[in-house]
């Protein structure tokens, strides 16, 4: 595997790392906003 086509590789990974993890805190604060929401039900 030659370095360009190595380096393309690593940066769509990357991205796809960065969208995951964007992801993944949206709906961790998507589910403390819940969390609170239902609390006050209480």
């Amino acid at each position: 595997m030659d370095q360009s086509s190595f380096d393309s590789e690593l940066s769509h990974v990357t991205l796809s790392l960065i969208s995951m993890i964007g992801f993944f805190s949206d709906s961790n604060r998507n589910l403390k906003s819940a969390r609170s929401s239902n609390k006050s039900y209480y």
